[in-house]
């Protein structure tokens, strides 16, 4: 099956994509309204869009806590199971399609997302982006997400 041709409107969208974005807020909505900060109040991330197609996000909790050693290769199973609880990397492909972002994930923090497509509704308005995730499930509870991110200027 061929290729759908992008609409004009994914061509615009797909240039202001590309980029450099900084992570403003995460929050993972329950069902029932409640908010919850998975990454805290203040999270930190960066999410690159090439125009060649390739992705790559990193968003940290900054209250992760410090590991005894300066070396990562020395840190201890207990103190690195809360540094990556504190944190989603992944990288890969991306593209459009019907007006949302996918993710094709190459590569991952979380091992179980490698190989997968991660779709994200995509909302670009007053040059914030935010990228939104349909239901999931945190044991019983459902959750959406969504990440508002701003476009960083060239240094």
């Amino acid at each position: 099956m061929a290729e759908l041709k992008p609409t004009a409107a994914e061509t615009r969208l797909a240039r202001e994509l590309v980029g450099t974005w900084r992570l403003v807020s995460c929050e993972h909505r329950r069902a029932d309204g409640t908010i919850e900060y998975p990454f805290g109040a203040a999270p930190s991330g960066r999410l690159v869009y090439t125009p060649e197609g390739r992705m790559i996000v990193l968003i940290t909790d900054p209250g992760r806590p410090l590991a005894r050693s300066p070396q990562f290769f020395e840190a201890q199973d207990a103190e690195l199971a809360p540094a990556a609880k504190g944190c989603v990397a992944y990288s890969g492909l991306w593209r459009l399609r019907g007006g949302k972002v996918v993710h094709e994930v190459e590569q991952s923090l979380f091992p179980n997302w490698t190989g997968h497509a991660l779709v994200r509704m995509a909302d670009l308005k007053d040059g914030r982006l935010t990228l939104s995730t349909g239901v999931f499930k945190i044991g019983a509870a459902k959750y959406t997400a969504a990440l508002v991110w701003e476009k960083e200027a060239r240094p």
